[in-house]
């Protein structure tokens, strides 16, 4: 007696969970994946749709920093010992401005005297 099998067609597993959002905070993406779970055989239809997809995720507002210097540096020597020269100190950024926080403003990096 010769056994006829049916065709099968493709079948995928259930999806997977969501994986965790790339970012802790604001705007980031999360995956999820399935897999086939029977492979079309005896001329069975193939499988439709992708093994994979990817979403956009927002979890809490991120809080803004605002740009920050530090202290002063020392004032430079002056470079004439009769009066008249320029001396001048710098400082630097000790936190630099995230997620839409205020820049530092350039003018604000040195002083003169």
């Amino acid at each position: 007696p010769c056994s006829l099998a049916a065709p099968q067609d493709c079948r995928f597993q259930l999806w997977a969970p969501w994986s965790p959002c790339s970012a802790t905070c604001g705007e980031g993406s999360k995956t999820r994946i399935r897999k086939v779970a029977q492979e079309a055989t005896l001329g069975g239809a193939g499988c439709k749709g992708s093994l994979a997809e990817l979403s956009t995720c927002k979890s809490i507002e991120c809080n803004a920093a605002d740009c920050a210097w530090g202290d002063w540096e020392q004032w430079s020597e002056c470079p004439k010992s009769c009066g008249g020269g320029i001396t001048h100190r710098l400082r630097r950024v000790v936190v630099a401005p995230t997620h839409g926080g205020k820049a530092c403003e350039p003018k604000d990096k040195g002083e003169v005297a």
